[in-house]
């Protein structure tokens, strides 16, 4: 198999098949509304009606809202609800992550609601649950109600404390937390 590589040069004049379309206004003056050089280079939709939405500059977002900080804090130490508390209010986090953490957390969201300065856990939509959310907690705060479980109930063991706890929060790792609790 060879190749053939031939070097193609214009050559001026009647040989040009579109020479007659780029000369056919010379020598004419210049400004009519149908010669099209007034016409700027790329004409398009937006030269003629604008742009839809304007945009004044783009940075990160500043929260303002005093509700979502306050979740911001409660959650700092746990990048797990962070990432999804900042798909859930479509917010650039400040903090240094990468796109695929960013984009885990817009996919964990889906089973999350932000609703009264509160994380909730909504459930899949393919299972029935007994109880139709759960709010999501610290590690700490998680602890803490593993602690007074068995004080306001009575004595549990931890497996009791679970199902208690389960029909009440949503946590991850919540066996070791109950553990650590008591």
């Amino acid at each position: 198999m060879s190749h053939n590589i031939v070097a193609v040069r214009h050559i001026p004049g009647s040989v040009n098949i579109a020479d007659g379309l780029s000369r056919q206004f010379e020598g004419l003056p210049k400004g009519l509304d149908n010669d099209g050089s007034l016409w700027p280079v790329d004409p398009d939709s937006d030269d003629n009606v604008g742009l839809e939405m304007d945009v004044f500059g783009v940075g990160e977002e500043e929260v303002t809202d005093q509700e979502i900080l306050e979740l911001w804090r409660r959650f700092a130490d746990d990048t797990y609800f962070l990432d999804i508390i900042d798909a859930l209010l479509e917010i650039q986090p400040s903090r240094k992550t990468r796109l695929r953490d960013r984009q885990r957390g817009r996919h964990r969201a889906v089973n999350y609601m932000v609703e009264g300065r509160k994380l909730w856990f909504v459930g899949d939509g393919m299972r029935i649950w007994a109880v139709p959310h759960w709010e999501c907690v610290t590690r700490g705060e998680a602890m803490e109600m593993a602690k007074l479980e068995p004080e306001c109930g009575g004595h549990w063991h931890w497996d009791g404390i679970k199902i208690i706890l389960l029909d009440q929060i949503h946590r991850s790792g919540l066996d070791k937390l109950i553990f650590q609790g008591i």
